[in-house]
């Protein structure tokens, strides 16, 4: 009993010390929530709060075109659709989660009912009618690993009508 008690004080002490020494690299959008985290204590914080985190970086991620891990975290969004789903995920992989349905939520209010700015339609009605959840989630697991930016994101979620 006072070595599982030991070892698991011994792994907390490697978790704490792990993750004071990890260098992150957190945008300017999200520095605020990512210092109000490192605050408190980042070993106890909630899969909420982690994919919300994962939200913010991956829409300042998109928005900067240099999201490449859209497709590794859209799949780790369909593995958390198992029964016990998101209490199993780790805290890279609830960062990942918030990461892809951040940006297909930000994609869809963004241009969802948009309607085209190109001087070529100018004259037409054309508008963005796009797709978000789990249809979303397939499509971008589905897709190629690669980095992604804004408009190739918008070009797979959103169809032009």
């Amino acid at each position: 009993m006072r070595l599982i008690i030991l070892s698991m004080l011994f792994c907390l002490s490697m978790v704490n010390a792990n993750s004071a020494l990890a260098k992150v690299d957190v945008y300017g959008d999200c520095k605020q929530q990512y210092q109000g985290m490192v605050a408190s204590s980042f070993v106890l914080f909630s899969k909420k709060e982690l994919m919300e985190l994962g939200t913010c970086t991956g829409v300042a991620l998109l928005k900067r075109n240099r999201l490449s891990t859209l497709v590794y975290s859209c799949n780790e969004a369909q593995e958390a659709r198992s029964v016990f789903g998101i209490a199993t995920l780790s805290k890279a992989e609830a960062i990942q989660v918030g990461q892809c349905v951040g940006v297909i939520n930000y994609i869809y209010d963004r241009y969802d009912g948009e309607r085209l700015d190109y001087s070529a339609y100018r004259r037409s009605n054309y508008v963005y009618s796009c797709i978000r959840g789990r249809a979303a989630v397939d499509l971008l697991s589905k897709e190629p690993k690669r980095s992604y930016g804004r408009n190739t994101v918008r070009d797979l979620l959103c169809d032009r009508h």
